[in-house]
């Protein structure tokens, strides 16, 4: 005997009662760091990429003398933004940098600007016996294992100011930040037309130096030693080179600003934004954990079979959600349909999907904005089994 099913009911669609989506938007977790030196920060939970924000630290300020020409001003430094992959608990380092050392306001004969130290970023010194230039400010950087993975260049020193009085300043520190930092500036008066400030950072070298030190490689250079100093470099990817020096009659120029550098994706450089120390802001972007949210029907009684034509699934989220149809269970080799979708979508079967009597369907959700329901609506006939007739054959 064999079985056979004919159609006994044809009901209309089936709806189950509308249900919460699990949500699964984006959260974030901000940490800023703003202490100049050295720190680690672990990933989060759940943090597949990270965006981060360097500030590099500003150089420092050219000593003035009383009754002299105004030091220098210190250059900027500057700003760099990243998208990179990340792995929740794995370990990132940070380093702030420190504001260079300004000369500040002296009586004559003394002096000013002091190198960052290594723990704040490495920006150049000026050590000049009468009037000094600003040191170059440190870097802000990220890094992994060793590896940078964003660096933000530092502004250069401010050349020291002429115990001489003229009417107008020092050299300015050169802007960090960007491919190429900015180049140290020249005294707006009392300068020797063959002084040279120091050369920006670029993405293979340091800046250069005329009578100085060169930038090298997270290394702002060192301004020449005479009676009145030149700025020192900022630090960077590759570090500003040092300012020139000269006689106490005249005025010194700017170190070099330090050059940037990133990784990873939606990479922004700006150059010369930030005063003070230096600033690293990590935002990480995480996803919700959510469960799974389930749609389950009760399947056929025992003898029957359901016939599924067709799956209307739709929702109230504004976010992109996924649905996939199954046979009592989320097993993969269970799986009848799968759907990607905004707000609705339709799931035809041709020849139509059967449902076993003593099974059930499943819709399992993943996805959705939050507060979202969703509902699925199935168009299904009834089929039962009924014996074939046998036949006998009569012998005479």
């Amino acid at each position: 005997m064999t079985l056979n099913f004919e159609t006994i009911d044809t009901p209309g669609p089936r709806r189950a009662s509308s249900f919460p989506l699990p949500s699964s938007s984006p959260t974030t977790v901000v940490r800023s760091f703003t202490t100049p030196g050295i720190t680690t920060d672990v990933v989060p939970a759940g943090a597949t990429t990270a965006t981060i924000e360097c500030y590099g630290a500003q150089g420092g300020r050219g000593t003035t003398i009383t009754g002299g020409t105004p030091g220098g001003d210190p250059g900027k430094g500057g700003y760099t933004k990243a998208t990179i992959a990340v792995t929740p608990g794995e370990t990132l380092d940070i380093l702030v940098g420190g504001q260079g050392g300004s000369a500040g306001t002296v009586p004559s004969g003394s002096g000013g600007g002091t190198s960052t130290d290594s723990a704040n970023g490495t920006g150049g010194s000026s050590t000049g016996s009468v009037s000094r230039g600003g040191a170059g400010g440190g870097r802000s950087e990220v890094s992994r294992a060793g590896t940078p993975l964003i660096i933000a260049g530092a502004g250069g020193g401010g050349g020291g100011g002429s115990p001489t009085h003229y009417s107008g300043q020092a050299g300015k520190g050169g802007d960090g930040g960007g491919l190429i930092g900015q180049d140290g500036g020249l005294a707006t008066a009392g300068a020797v037309p063959s002084d040279l400030g120091g050369g920006g950072g670029t993405q293979a070298a340091g800046g250069s130096s005329h009578n100085g030190t060169p930038g090298s490689s997270l290394q702002g250079g060192d301004a020449q030693t005479l009676s009145v100093s030149g700025g020192g470099g900022g630090d960077g990817y590759f570090g500003g080179g040092g300012g020139d020096s000269d006689a106490p009659a005249y005025n010194a120029p700017g170190g070099g600003g330090g050059s940037s550098y990133a990784t990873g994706s939606s990479i922004t450089h700006t150059q010369g934004v930030r005063s003070g120390d230096g600033l690293v802001v990590i935002t990480y972007n995480a996803t919700a954990a959510s469960d799974v949210a389930d749609a389950l029907f009760d399947g056929p009684a025992t003898g029957q079979e359901w016939h599924v034509s067709r799956a209307t699934i739709t929702n109230t989220s504004t976010s992109d959600t996924a649905a996939t149809l199954y046979l009592d269970t989320s097993n993969p080799s269970s799986q009848r349909g799968q759907s990607d979708f905004g707000n609705s979508d339709v799931l035809t079967f041709n020849p139509p999907l059967i449902i076993p009597a003593n099974r059930q369907l499943l819709c399992e959700w993943t996805g959705g904005s939050p507060g979202s329901v969703g509902t699925i609506e199935i168009d299904y006939t009834v089929a039962r089994t009924v014996p074939t007739p046998r036949r006998f054959l009569r012998s005479n």
